[in-house]
C-alpha cells in the first residue's frame, strides 16, 4: 500500500497495492496514482446529432408508409374532356385486368364503309396461342385465322390473327388471355405494361380497367386523361392519337376481388 494526499483537501489517502486509486475519506474525491488511466466520463450526443437521428428515423418510416402495405392510393383527379366522337378511322382497346391474373382484351376498329369487306385484325403478343382462353368476334364473321411469330430480346412470341368478313362499321375481337407477357407479377403486386407506337388513326384510345376493390399503387409513364367508375371497375383512359414516338402505359396495383366483365360498348362510349 502507498500513501498519497488528496489534491483537493490534502487529506492523506492510502491506495491499496495493485489498485490505480482510491476515494478521499474526507471529500470523496478520486485520488489516482500518477500515470494511471482515468475512467472516461460518458459523453452524451449533441442535441444536433440527436435531432438528426430522429429526423432520419422518421424519414425512413415515412418512406415505408408511402410505398409499403399501408401506402395510400394515388389521388385520382382526372378531369380530361371526353374523347367520345364518331371520327374514323378509329381504334379502341380495352384491357380488363382480372383478379386471377387473366386479362380480357377487346379491340375495336371503326372504319367508314367497312361493312361487306374483309378485315384482318391481330390479337396481342402472347407467350403461346394456347393462352387464348376464349374468343368472340365483333361486327364480323371469322373466315380465317393464323399466327405470326415475333422475336423480342431473344424470345419468340406468338400473335394470333383473324380474318373477318365484316358485317358492321365497327369490328374486332373480344378475347380472354392467360399468362399475358404484358402482366408482370412480383409477390402481391401486379404491373401492367403496354407499349404503343404511333399509328395513322384519326383517334386511338386505350382503356385499362381494374376492379374497384384492387389497391392502386402507381400510374406512371404515359398518363391517362380520363377516369370513370363503371359498375365494379375503375377505368383509366389513354389518348394515343398524337404520340410522336413509342410510349409505355404502366399501372401497378394489388389485386382485390374479381368483378363481372364490363359491357365493352359502355366502356367505349365513355371514352
Amino acid at each position: 500500500m502507498s500513501q498519497h494526499h488528496c489534491p483537493h483537501c490534502k487529506t492523506p489517502v492510502v491506495i491499496p497495492e495493485g489498485q490505480p486509486g482510491a476515494l478521499c475519506p474526507n471529500c470523496r474525491s478520486a485520488v489516482m496514482l500518477e500515470g494511471s488511466p482515468r475512467q472516461p466520463k460518458p459523453r452524451r450526443g449533441s442535441p444536433a446529432l440527436r435531432i438528426t437521428l430522429v429526423v432520419a428515423i422518421l424519414a425512413m418510416v415515412g418512406v415505408w408508409l408511402y410505398v409499403g402495405p399501408l401506402a395510400p392510393e394515388p389521388g385520382i383527379n382526372l378531369t380530361g374532356e371526353s374523347r367520345a366522337t364518331s371520327v374514323t378511322p378509329r381504334r379502341f382497346v380495352l384491357w380488363e385486368l382480372h383478379a386471377d391474373d387473366t386479362v380480357r382484351v377487346v379491340e375495336l376498329y371503326a372504319k367508314a364503309n367497312a361493312a361487306g369487306s374483309l378485315a384482318l385484325v391481330c390479337n396481342q403478343v402472347l407467350n403461346s396461342r394456347d393462352d387464348v382462353l376464349s374468343l368472340k368476334t365483333i361486327g364480323g364473321r371469322l373466315s380465317d385465322k393464323g399466327v405470326y411469330e415475333e422475336e423480342y430480346r431473344g424470345k419468340t412470341y406468338e400473335r394470333p390473327w383473324y380474318m373477318l368478313d365484316v358485317t358492321h362499321d365497327q369490328h374486332g375481337y373480344d378475347a380472354r388471355i392467360d399468362h399475358p407477357p404484358h402482366l408482370h407479377i412480383n409477390g402481391d403486386e401486379r404491373l401492367i405494361s403496354i407499349g404503343v407506337d404511333p399509328k395513322a388513326y384519326a383517334q386511338e384510345t386505350i382503356a385499362v380497367a381494374i376492379p374497384v376493390s384492387a389497391r392502386l399503387r402507381r400510374i406512371y409513364d404515359h398518363q391517362p386523361y380520363h377516369h370513370v367508375t363503371l359498375e365494379e371497375w375503375d377505368v383509366f383512359y389513354y389518348d394515343l392519337t398524337d404520340i410522336q414516338g413509342h410510349v409505355s402505359i404502366h399501372i401497378a396495383y394489388t389485386p382485390g376481388e374479381d368483378a363481372p366483365s364490363l359491357d365493352w360498348d359502355t366502356v367505349e362510349a365513355s371514352r
